[in-house]
This record gives structure tokens, C-alpha cells and sequence, in this order.
């Protein structure tokens, strides 16, 4: 813990600079890192008033994080008590139009913080509200509760129910039947006067309760496999907004199930995998739920569907966002199959939208899965002063980019051009500047940038080499940092929010014994693949080279993630540990890679485990040429993407890499999840070829070198079916020099159990001492 102000560059000493010495262990490298590393701070959010900022962390390496505070302008951080934590802003609170409140959901409950650094609890019940807004007007707080909308008035507290959403049928409406039914029922009211009399006297009944109960919502019914969700009370009060998910065909999905052997009961038990929202979890290829988007008009109670105006084509809605002067409306509808997304402008008495802007990609468009924006890479969009215009991020020069459109549908403007991308984008509060994080300086940088509204020159704000995250505060006189470089691990920084100015240190998170080793800032290098690309690499060299000349390359998970920055990560421990071993190491940004662009991005289209795998090949080759590594004696692993990209490469280029560890390797691409493998690769069914040629199960008997395989049956990411069938493919071929290790209790991340992480680290280093540094002769009696 810190209660010094620091500035960055004063703070940021590496290990080595202060005298450490201690070799790792994998012993070490095990433990939880809170334990020894050291817990940044996350979740950053402000006080409303300005005068101290909020976050999780772990210094005590507890179980789990904790709720601190700390003086904006320095001190000790303290742990936020219990009973006082629900009354700390949410990181994802939204602030009045006025800028001097903001609304959170906590625990259920929606809150209200003041400017004065004080937050008013509007809710205490044992439902769950979520989704807070204030009106228009700032008079009120609407949340979502049981399927419908609510309003809380802050000056008397008193609550009103505003929509009416009901799961079940319609009394009302008239029964579904066949035709001979429908004929019966007609004929009852015609010949008998006790059928019309009891009609007549339920109407009767339904008006006097109307009568009695003014005010009260017109109730609208949806079915058992559907659920509304975004609703949003429009400026003007007149009407809601919101998206219906539909399950329709996905009912007849299978989800899939996962047994679990180690339980309290003693028998084996099934788990069923969701992935939020009570939405089941389903393979690639089955069918998805759909998005409408509808509006109530509250005077009445009738229900308008929008028309996307799109004809057949299958695509999706997303919540609309209201222009500041509260008269129009736009929302993105995303195709279904991923290669276009359309901006519309709606009109909702009429129930029909407009196009304003599109975006294509032959292979997908990013941001989106299914047609609906995909967190963590969606578009960022919403409306620029004057209300004539609306801005949102594209890739549409091959970067990703921020553009402008008129409401005519013209062409956009674009505001930002170059080889970089932008990452959390914001507008200001006065909406004369933008504030966002681009790796302009350099593909493994994240650096703060501010830029006039309209355009033109960017002003870098933070200025030492490394990976920043940044929050701004209420009055954004001020900026929280999170800041990280490839020998330490991050903290929490802040400093006035102008050109030149210091960022002082708030915490100091890492551990005493993370200092005792000495952290190699490693150098990054480039080399071109055959396409032209040019391809990053972390280099990690051993002071100490082990006679053999081995090299070990990590390949990152995901696909669409990054390995090669100028920041801290989980995985560079057990890379040094390989380097005080004696191996040459290397981590690449294969193709697919993300922070590299459009073009780099989709390279794996229909085709995964080639063109990435060629960035490996090339890998291969620098190591050879340029750091005298023997070709025989390189190694491969990684877990994931990472682990799918080891198995296709020793599959389809036998003899390249004499060792692999694979950990939770996607084996078949047929078996994983829909959103992420429909993009790259179509359906299953539509696309055969697709799926076959990116799947390493099919390439199986191309095994020729050491394969370690571990996976976790607890694994509700890549299943354990994946390595599961792979085994079997790899008995029946009769193939040796492969093993499979399997972790009862461990899921995907690898971020339970000590014991698990360090069978993992130290299998996995067997292996590569075991074949990279044998002696010549038994690489050869091996067949290598």
C-alpha cells in the first residue's frame, strides 16, 4: 500500500533495478498471483464530487477483492466497509443530462449519487431492478423489474408502474383452435342467450375495473420463450422502447449439459451451461434466438413493431438512443449472418426506421454477433450536438476509425484516419472534445489521446511507454489512470486532465516478492509473412543459453485478443521461467490478431489454422536465421485459440515443432459456441468445407511429434468433449508420443486451484526438457 504521491516515471523502477536476484520455480510461478504478484486495482469509478476514487483490489491476497477508496490527491487507500459499499456509484452508473447525478444498480437496488459525494437508496425490495435512467427532465428514475418498466419519483419517492408486460396468453384475444373449433364457438354465442349473457357481463366487469383503477398500464402479453429486455421511457414520455428476444425455433436447440464428478452428493451431476440471461448454451449451427425491436404508446397501450425495412433478410435490433434534444431516435439492426450492420433513424408511430449509415464486410463486420452488439468490441455510437447528426466507429479504412453522418444518409465523414485503432471512445460533457485510447505509437501501446470534436490534430496526454486505461472525473478536471509496462504490473495513477501534466501514483500493488526477480523488459521484433503482413513477436533471450539452443513459442487464446504489448500479462512468469532454463522464447501476434486492423483481423476467414499458422512458420524461420536456434528443437503450446493453433500446426506441419502442450484446444469448430464460430466460419451445415479445414480433428493423423493435451472437465468455455473426441480420433489412428492429463474441478481459465496450475506449468516443462534438450542421438531414435 502507498500513501506517497509519485510521479510515473519516479515509480515505475523495474525489478532488476533494485537488486533482484531470485531464480522462479514453477512452485512460485502456482500460486494465486495476489499471493505474490501482487492485484491491480480494477473497476475504477469516481466519487461524484470529485475528491477520491473507488476500485476493487486485493492487497491482502484474500479470497476475493474488495471495495477501496483513496484521496484523489493521495494517503493511505481504505477498505469501504461492507454496509457502506451499496452506496458506492457503479461503474456502469448513468449520470442526469444535467451532469450533477448519477443512477446505479447495487444488489438489486437502484441508487442515486448526488454531486456532494452522498448516494440516496430509492429501492429495498427483494425483487431485482436494474437497468437505471433518468427522464428527460431528471424529475425521475425509471428501472426495469419482473419484465417491465417503473419510474420513481426523486422529490416523493413514489413509485409507478409503467408498462404491463405479462407472461402467458391473452384472455382476451381469441383461442387458437382449428377450423371446426372456431366454427363451434361461433355457433354457442349464435343460438344461446346464456353465452352472449356471460360475454356481455365480463366486458361489463373488465370496464368497471378499468374504471376503478385509472391510470393503471394496458397489459400486453408475451409468450413462455420470449422476454423483453432495454426497455427506455422516450424523452417526451409518450412512449417505451424496447427489444424482444424471441426464442422461436431456438427451443429446439439442444444445450448442452456438462456432468460433474467431484460433488457433495456423491453421484454425478449435470450442469446446465448458460450464457447469461437464463440463454442456453448451444453449438454452432443451431437456432438462435431473434431480437424485435417494439414500442408501447402508453396513452392507449398499443404495441408498434419497427420495420428494419430490410425485406427477408435476417437481422436483429439493437436498443435505440434518443438525439439530446429528445425528438428522433436511431439503433443498429446487425445481420444475422455478420456481414452487415445498418444505422436507422425510427419513427415510431409509424413503425418504420430509415437507413443512415452501413457497414459491410464480406468476411464479418466487428462489434457484432448474431446481429447484436457484441460487448468489449462494439460500435460506439450516439448523436453530435445540433441533433442532425450521428457519430460511430467503423473499420471501414481498414482501421478502426470514428465517422459522422447526416440523417440524409450521405456519405459519412470520417474524423480520425491512420494505422491504428481507437479503444473507449467518449465525448466530453461540454461536447467539444473526445477522449479516447489509440495504439497509434505503437501496436503494443495503449496511450490517452483528446481531440476536437470536428476533427483533426490528436493531443497525446499520457507520455511513458506502456498500456493505459483511463476514466475521467465527474467535471473531467481530472484523470484516473490504470498503467502497466511489460515489467510491472498495473496500478492506479491520477493527474490533472491537460497536456504535459504528471501522473502521481495512488496504489502500489505489487508484492515484496515479485521484486525478487529479475523481469526482462524484452525486446519486440517484426518480420514479414508471405502475404506481405508484417508480424509482431515478444523475444525473450536467455542470459545463460542452453547448449542445445532450444526455443519455446507461445501462442496466445482467443484469436481475436493480442500477446505482444508493451504491458504486464499472466503468462510472461512462466516465460521467464523458460528463459532462466536456457530456452530462446518467443509469444507472436499471429494473424487474427487483434490492434493490427481489418485486413489482419479477418485473414482467418473460412480458412483458421492457416494463414495464422504461417506467422508461426515465419517465427520459426527468424529464430533459426537470426538467434542461432536449432530447427529441431522447437516447441509450441498454448491454451485455447492458443491451443487449437498448436494442434493444427503440428497436424498440418509435422516435424516443424518437435514438442506441443495443448490446454482446453477447441478441436472441432462444429462443436463450439454459435456467436463467436458462425462469424469466421459460416454454419456448419452451410459451409462444410469451412469447418473441415479449420478443425484440427480432421488433420489428426498428421501427428508425428510430442503432444502433451490438458484439459478441464469443469471447462464451460471449450468443452471437455473437445479433447475428449480428439483422444479417441488419436486412439483409432494408432498414434503414439501423445498424452492427455484431465482436471476434475478446473473450468477454462485456469484460475482455481494451486495444484492444478502448477501439474499444468510443471507437465508442461517436462515436456519441453524432455524433447528439446534430449541428446541428439535419442531425438533421433525417436523419429525426430
Amino acid at each position: 500500500m502507498c500513501g506517497l504521491i509519485v510521479a510515473v516515471g519516479a515509480g515505475m523502477a523495474s525489478a532488476q533495478d533494485r537488486g533482484a536476484v531470485e531464480r522462479l520455480t514453477l512452485e512460485t510461478i502456482a500460486k494465486d498471483t495476489a499471493e505474490w504478484i501482487g492485484a491491480p486495482p480494477s473497476q475504477v469509478r469516481w466519487a461524484e464530487d470529485g475528491e477520491s476514487l473507488y476500485f476493487l483490489w486485493n492487497p491482502d491476497a484474500a479470497d476475493v477483492a474488495e471495495l477501496y477508496v483513496v484521496d484523489r490527491d493521495g494517503g493511505e487507500p481504505r477498505r469501504v466497509p461492507p454496509e457502506a459499499r451499496r452506496f458506492v456509484p457503479a461503474v456502469d452508473g448513468l449520470r442526469n443530462r444535467a451532469g450533477n447525478a448519477k443512477v446505479y444498480a447495487a444488489l438489486g437496488d437502484v441508487f442515486v449519487a448526488g454531486a456532494d459525494g452522498t448516494s440516496r437508496q430509492l429501492t429495498a425490495t427483494e425483487a431485482t431492478e436494474t437497468n437505471p435512467r433518468f427522464t428527460w427532465d431528471g424529475a425521475a428514475v425509471t428501472f426495469e423489474r419482473d419484465l417491465n418498466l417503473f419510474e420513481v419519483t426523486l422529490a416523493t419517492g413514489e413509485v409507478r408502474q409503467v408498462t404491463n408486460f405479462l407472461r402467458g396468453t391473452d384472455p382476451d384475444a381469441p383461442p387458437d383452435g382449428t377450423a371446426l373449433q372456431t366454427y363451434l364457438e361461433a355457433q354457442q354465442r349464435e343460438l344461446f342467450e346464456y353465452v352472449r349473457k356471460s360475454d356481455r357481463l365480463d366486458a361489463e366487469r373488465k370496464d368497471r375495473e378499468r374504471a376503478e383503477r385509472p391510470g393503471r398500464p394496458v397489459p400486453f402479453y408475451v409468450k413462455d420463450n420470449q422476454r423483453v429486455a432495454d426497455l427506455e421511457l422516450s424523452p417526451d414520455g409518450e412512449w417505451v422502447t424496447f427489444v424482444l428476444a424471441d426464442r422461436g425455433d431456438a427451443r429446439d436447440a439442444r444445450v448442452i449439459e456438462m456432468p460433474q464428478y467431484v460433488t457433495e452428493s456423491g453421484f454425478v451431476e449435470m450442469r446446465t451451461l448458460s450464457r447469461g440471461s437464463g440463454i442456453g448454451r448451444v453449438k454452432a449451427g443451431e437456432p438462435v434466438m431473434t431480437y424485435q425491436l417494439g414500442a408501447v404508446h402508453l396513452a392507449d397501450g398499443t404495441v408498434t413493431w419497427i420495420d428494419h425495412g430490410l425485406g427477408e433478410r435476417a437481422a436483429n435490433f439493437n436498443a435505440p438512443i434518443w438525439s439530446h434534444d429528445g425528438q428522433r431516435a436511431v439503433a443498429w439492426v446487425g445481420a444475422a449472418d455478420h456481414k452487415d450492420a445498418w444505422l436507422l433513424l425510427l419513427d415510431l408511430p409509424a413503425g418504420s426506421a430509415r437507413v443512415i449509415a452501413t457497414d459491410h464486410d464480406e468476411a464479418w463486420v466487428r462489434g457484432f454477433r448474431t446481429g447484436r452488439l457484441s460487448r468489449g468490441d462494439g460500435i460506439v455510437y450516439g448523436w453530435m450536438p445540433g441533433n442532425d447528426r450521428v457519430y460511430f466507429t467503423s473499420e471501414q479504412d481498414g482501421h478502426y476509425h470514428l465517422y459522422v453522418t447526416g440523417l440524409d444518409g450521405g456519405e459519412p465523414v470520417q474524423l480520425t484516419q491512420g494505422a491504428f485503432g481507437l479503444v473507449d471512445l467518449r465525448m466530453s460533457r461540454d461536447q467539444a472534445r473526445w477522449y479516447f485510447v489509440s495504439n497509434e505509437v505503437h501496436p503494443g501501446e495503449h496511450q490517452l489521446y483528446t481531440m476536437p470534436l470536428e476533427g483533426g490534430e490528436r493531443t497525446r496526454l499520457t507520455r511513458e511507454s506502456g498500456w493505459y486505461g483511463y476514466v475521467l472525473s465527474p467535471d473531467e478536471q481530472h484523470v484516473a489512470l490504470t498503467y502497466s509496462n511489460q515489467t510491472e504490473p498495473g496500478d492506479l495513477f491520477v493527474m490533472p486532465n491537460r497536456t504535459g501534466a504528471e501522473p502521481a501514483r495512488l496504489t502500489d500493488s505489487v508484492k515484496a516478492d515479485f521484486r525478487r526477480h529479475a523481469w526482462q523488459t524484452n525486446e519486440i521484433v517484426t518480420f514479414e509473412d508471405g502475404e506481405g503482413h508484417t508480424i509482431y513477436a515478444d523475444l525473450f533471450l536467455p542470459d545463460r543459453p542452453h547448449p542445445a539452443r532450444p526455443a519455446v513459442i507461445y501462442v496466445h487464446g482467443a484469436g481475436w485478443a493480442q500477446g505482444v504489448y508493451r504491458r504486464w500479462s499472466g503468462m510472461r512468469p512462466f516465460l521467464h521461467y523458460l528463459v532462466q532454463q536456457g530456452y530462446v522464447v518467443m509469444s507472436v501476434d499471429y494473424r487474427g490478431s487483434r490492434g493490427y486492423g481489418r485486413d489482419f483481423r479477418t485473414g482467418i476467414y473460412r480458412h483458421m489454422g492457416e494463414t495464422e499458422i504461417q506467422s508461426g512458420l515465419v517465427a520459426v524461420e527468424y529464430l533459426v536465421r537470426e538467434q542461432d536456434v536449432d530447427r529441431g528443437r522447437i516447441g509450441l503450446f498454448g491454451g485455447s485459440y492458443g491451443g487449437f493453433y498448436t494442434l493444427m500446426a503440428m497436424f498440418k506441419h509435422p516435424g516443424v515443432f518437435a514438442a506441443g502442450a495443448v490446454r482446453a484446444p477447441v478441436t472441432d469448430w462444429a462443436h463450439y459456441n454459435h456467436g463467436y464460430t458462425t462469424r469466421i466460419l459460416n454454419s456448419p451445415y452451410d459451409d462444410t468445407v469451412a469447418y473441415e479445414q479449420s478443425s484440427p480433428i480432421y488433420f489428426a493423423e498428421g501427428l508425428q511429434d510430442h503432444l502433451l493435451i490438458q484439459h478441464g472437465v469443469q471447462d464451460d468455455n471449450v468443452h471437455f468433449q473437445d479433447s475428449v473426441r480428439l483422444a479417441q480420433r488419436l486412439l483409432e489412428l494408432k498414434k503414439d508420443d501423445w498424452e492427455i492429463m484431465i482436471y476434475p474441478i478446473e473450468a477454462h481459465s485456469l484460475r482455481g486451484e494451486e495444484y492444478n496450475r502448477l501439474d499444468v506449468m510443471r507437465r508442461r516443462a517436462k515436456l519441453f526438457d524432455r524433447v528439446l534438450k534430449a541428446p541428439r542421438q535419442e531425438m533421433t531414435s525417436s523419429g525426430q
